[in-house]
């Protein structure tokens, strides 16, 4: 039988969340520890019934386990994508494993994040806001031009390392250098070495402002990795 938690707090009590996940223990701990840093959420084991919650309210971040019965992740996230209610929400993924297909699948379906199990519920809690601060940060903007058009973008991206390219996408998925040292097998100041040379390369001064140009521009990274990188087909 589905378990159904719900909490409201004060500090970020407009911000509501999903949670699913089967594994009714795990689900217990993460909504118990979102409800107590201030989040609104409630949370489904059943993927089925979290799917009916999500066509019939609108929620700001989904955060969703990967393998389910009955409904998988991708499944899910694919239902989302549809709806009239959440085709923008945030969403999160839970994984056991790093596996490279599942995550280029998901981020093809438009997942915002990956989330490994196991996993610290602070960094859960980090991964979230970095989303919810990106969101609205986009929002804000919406009405702003491009920063750059996808040729100008592509004779930037030219001045670039193979690996300042990597790293630059992980950038506009709003990766930290922590995450983007572990996903390319370098150390944490490696990673932020290639983050100062990419703003120098790039004449764009201030973290925020090169993770603000990489967000809007993250689709025309992956298309040059894609068109140019021909040798990186497992990267995404």
């Amino acid at each position: 039988m589905s378990k159904l938690h719900s909490h409201t707090n004060i500090i970020n009590s407009e911000v509501k969340l999903l949670v699913i996940e089967d594994e009714e223990k795990l689900l217990s701990n993460i909504v118990d520890y979102l409800n107590l840093v201030g989040f609104n959420t409630i949370g489904f084991s059943n993927p089925l019934e979290g799917l009916t919650f999500i066509e019939n309210n609108p929620v700001d971040v989904i955060v969703s386990d990967v393998k389910m019965p009955d409904l998988n992740g991708f499944e899910l996230i694919s239902a989302v994508r549809n709806s009239k209610n959440n085709k923008e929400t945030i969403f999160i993924f839970l994984t056991a494993k790093v596996d490279r297909d599942d995550i280029r699948e998901g981020m093809n379906l438009l997942a915002d994040d990956y989330i490994t199990k196991p996993f610290i519920m602070q960094d859960l809690v980090d991964a979230i806001n970095t989303r919810l601060q990106l969101k609205y940060a986009r929002e804000e903007n919406s009405n702003a031009k491009p920063t750059m058009v996808k040729q100008y973008v592509f004779d930037l991206l030219d001045k670039l390392t193979k690996t300042e390219i990597k790293v630059a996408y992980l950038i506009s998925l709003g990766k930290n250098n922590e995450q983007i040292s572990e996903r390319l097998s370098i150390s944490v100041k490696t990673a932020d070495n290639h983050r100062t040379n990419i703003s120098v390369k790039l004449s764009i001064s201030g973290r925020n402002k090169l993770m603000q140009v990489c967000i809007e521009n993250r689709i025309h990274i992956k298309d040059y990795i894609q068109q140019k990188m021909r040798d990186m087909p497992h990267f995404f």
